[in-house]
């Protein structure tokens, strides 16, 4: 991919896809720099997709737009396709599997859905034209091999660092091996990044480019999505947020002092699944706290503990009582509960 497909890219979509915002977050000064969130979430469907789905079928010939296109997908590049296709009255067949083949990479690495993605890359340049440094997801490799592109020819001191889930670090596998290698994904909070294989033609490409590959585990991932949640008031999926959790588990300390954009990447998270995940953010930020005690059974006995638990300020998240695999008197109760701290 060259800067000359990104380029055409960006001339075909600039009236049909948003420019998103980049703006300072206000975490800047807890991580040491002057850090800018890239938030692809308020894109239509609700994730970078949109670019890549949008280009490449706007390319697509007379007689390929009445065939229609098949494909699969994890999620967003699915919901992508199946707006834009509606959109532009092109059939669209969308397979989901409940495990992922390895053949479904290709729709990620179609160079035009790359050049696609890299015209995100071109916009965070207009909006922070002197970044120091641009932190990506790295899932099939063709949002940080697009990106990577288009910032370096217009800014070639910028650092492209790449992050994955330790669930699923198929980029670092490709790195270690020279090409392109089998990962076996494991299940992760950020499953749009779950894919075997980064592609061929991303690889390709970002190898040139990318000047670091890290990898975060699952519950720095929960801690971000919460960290967004507070404080930047912004919903972002498992995939879209791991690039604040590099910067939580500090992965990259180069970067203190530096102008730096951490690119969000999509924000479809299942409602359901987000209690959960904000839960095991507090867990992981030991604010959500679990202990288990054993207190008199007799009249007064609970209320007693749980006032000693309000006089600290802590609020009450859950209690369970388990009397009958108590080892000892029948008067006393075992309590498993869970604190809250605000």
């Amino acid at each position: 991919i060259t800067m000359e497909d990104i380029i055409a890219a960006r001339s075909i979509l600039e009236n049909s896809i948003k420019k998103t915002p980049c703006l300072r977050s206000k975490m800047s000064s807890q991580f040491g720099m002057e850090l800018y969130l890239k938030n692809e979430a308020m894109q239509t469907t609700g994730s970078f997709k949109d670019r890549g789905a949008r280009y490449t079928l706007l390319k697509l010939t007379k007689e390929e737009r009445i065939n229609g296109v098949v494909a699969a997908s994890l999620g967003n590049h699915a919901i992508a396709l199946a707006y834009h296709g509606y959109d532009l009255g092109i059939p669209i067949t969308l397979i989901m599997p409940l495990i992922t083949p390895t053949m479904k990479i290709k729709a990620y690495d179609h160079p035009d859905m790359v050049a696609g993605a890299g015209t995100m890359g071109l916009e965070i340049v207009e909006q922070i034209p002197d970044l120091d440094a641009c932190i990506i997801p790295v899932g099939g490799g063709g949002l940080i091999a697009g990106c990577a592109v288009a910032i370096k020819f217009l800014v070639p001191t910028c650092k492209i660092i790449g992050v994955e889930a330790e669930a699923c670090a198929n980029y670092t596998a490709a790195v270690k091996s020279g090409t392109p290698t089998y990962t076996n994904p494991n299940p992760s909070l950020a499953e749009g990044l779950s894919i075997p294989m980064v592609g061929s033609n991303s690889f390709a490409t970002a190898a040139k480019y990318v000047d670091k590959i890290v990898t975060v585990r699952e519950d720095s991932i929960a801690l971000a999505i919460l960290r967004l949640v507070e404080q930047e008031k912004s919903i972002i999926e498992g995939a879209g947020a791991v690039g604040l959790a590099a910067l939580l588990e500090d992965s990259c300390p180069e970067l203190q002092g530096k102008k730096v954009v951490v690119t969000l990447c999509g924000g479809n998270i299942d409602t359901p699944a987000l209690g959960k995940v904000l839960d095991r953010g507090l867990v992981a930020d030991k604010r959500l706290i679990k202990f288990v005690a054993v207190i008199s059974d007799k009249p007064g006995g609970l209320s007693d503990f749980t006032t000693l638990i309000s006089s600290i300020g802590i609020t009450i998240k859950d209690i369970f009582h388990e009397r009958a695999w108590l080892n000892g008197d029948v008067f006393s109760v075992k309590v498993r509960t869970e604190l809250l701290q605000n």
